[in-house]
């Protein structure tokens, strides 16, 4: 009995309706490259942006005597980012049911970077490579 996922995969042009539709039903297989998930996830959910007050509001608490509720609010800014890169690909599986995410496939004879300073989740001409986002 042959397995399905040993089949090659060809990829698909689809629309977000009918990939948000198939996606339970297993009509589509969709690879994640973990190298990249974790920083696109923590960029497009504002991660250090939020995180950076919780941690001075966590130090300034130690600080002045509230060494508990200081200890848990620094606790929660070091805890969270781990927890996020480790479940990145499923985070970016839900982020991608929920708003328009598109998928590149990476060159092999090009890095993570384009080449012009850009980050893999940045929009650029034809050719790109990484993760890219639209409206």
């Amino acid at each position: 009995m042959s397995d399905n996922n040993d089949a090659p995969f060809e990829t698909v042009n689809v629309s977000h309706e009918e990939f948000r539709a198939g996606l339970p039903h297993g009509r589509f297989r969709v690879i994640i490259n973990p190298a990249l998930a974790p920083k696109y996830v923590q960029h497009r959910l504002w991660i250090k942006l939020l995180l950076l007050p919780v941690l001075g509001i966590g130090v300034a608490l130690g600080i002045s005597g509230y060494l508990w509720a200081g200890l848990a609010l620094v606790l929660i800014g070091v805890l969270i980012p781990r927890i996020i890169r480790k479940r990145a690909p499923e985070l970016l599986l839900h982020l991608a049911t929920r708003t328009r995410i598109f998928i590149v496939k990476q060159s092999s004879t090009r890095s993570s970077k384009c080449g012009q300073g850009h980050r893999p989740y940045h929009k650029h001409r034809a050719g790109s490579v990484g993760l890219l986002t639209g409206s």
